[in-house]
């Protein structure tokens, strides 16, 4: 895994096509006791842009399921973050995953979801459960399914299960 103290992350570009350093926003994740809003703003609104995402975005992945495990934090913007970004990576305007961080980063998604799945128990709200359904389908390479969950939104589920039953 790509130390966050490593000089690369000052090279990888995020959701805008610029240079984005996301190590100093995971170091922050990682010094909280909490998964700070404002920080995953900050990671959000850099690694993620309408569908836009760079090498940072990918990078910061394993980062953040390793400070995840670390702390036992279980919120959305874990799941649905991967989510997105797995999803854009398969759109070609993105770069594919370099060579050096491919093996880790899908394994991180793997990951992710047996981490989940071992927290199924726990109440989660519903964009935690959408993001490892969405995650789950992207890694199994239903890219359509993920895409279809993608726009559902909440209280939108109980109408369409209204509308089938």
């Amino acid at each position: 895994m790509i130390d966050l103290d490593d000089n690369r992350w000052a090279t990888f570009e995020g959701g805008y096509r610029q240079v984005f350093d996301a190590s100093v926003a995971l170091k922050e994740l990682e010094a909280s006791d909490a998964a700070s809003g404002e920080i995953w703003e900050t990671l959000w609104e850099e690694l993620y842009h309408q569908g836009d995402v760079g090498v940072a975005s990918y990078a910061a992945i394993p980062q953040l399921v390793r400070i995840y495990e670390k702390k036992q934090w279980l919120d959305s913007n874990l799941f649905m973050f991967a989510a997105k970004v797995e999803q854009s990576r398969h759109l070609e305007r993105n770069p594919p995953v370099p060579e050096w961080l491919e093996a880790e980063y899908k394994a991180s998604l793997v990951e992710m979801i047996q981490c989940s799945s071992r927290r199924i128990g726990e109440q989660w709200d519903f964009y935690a459960l959408l993001g490892v359904l969405m995650l789950l389908c992207l890694v199994q390479g239903k890219i359509d399914l993920a895409e279809l969950l993608n726009y559902i939104d909440e209280g939108e589920e109980k109408k369409l299960m209204e509308k089938m039953f």
